[in-house]
C-alpha cells in the first residue's frame, strides 16, 4: 500500500490477500475477498489483468492500472496519481472517499489518506 501525493509515493503497508490467479486461470471464489481487501484503494497497479477481475474491481470503484508495467512502483504511482488529479480537474472523474476495507489478520498497516494498492 502506498500513500500518494503530487510529490511522492510513500510505502505505508502491506495487505495480505488470497491468491486469485495462477498461470492464467483465476479462482472465482477468491475474487470477492481480494476486492474487499483493497476496497479502500482508488487504484491497483497490475502487470496483467483479465476481464472478470477488471470488471469486479471497476464495479467496486477500484481502478485497475496496467499501463505502467515494468516501471518502479513509486514512479508508476506518481504518474497514475497526477493523471487522476488531471482527470478530476477536467471533470472527467469525480473524486469519492473510499470505505473501509476488510483487512486480513496479520496484515501490516499504517495510516493512509489516499491508498493505492501495488
Amino acid at each position: 500500500m502506498f500513500e500518494v501525493s503530487s510529490a511522492k509515493a510513500l510505502f505505508v503497508g502491506h495487505r495480505r490477500v488470497d491468491q486469485y490467479c495462477q498461470g492464467g486461470a483465476g479462482d472465482d471464489e477468491q475474487l470477492p475477498s481480494v476486492v474487499r481487501a483493497i476496497n479502500d484503494c482508488h487504484a491497483v497497479l497490475v502487470a496483467k489483468i483479465g476481464a472478470c477481475p477488471r470488471d469486479e474491481l471497476t464495479l467496486a470503484g477500484v481502478e485497475p492500472v496496467d499501463q505502467y508495467v515494468g516501471e518502479f512502483i513509486e514512479k508508476a504511482a506518481l504518474a497514475w496519481f497526477n493523471g487522476y488529479r488531471s482527470r478530476i480537474a477536467s471533470g472527467a472523474v469525480v473524486h469519492q472517499a473510499r470505505g473501509d476495507a476488510q483487512i486480513r489478520q496479520g496484515a501490516f498497516t499504517n495510516q493512509t489518506s489516499l491508498p493505492l494498492a501495488a
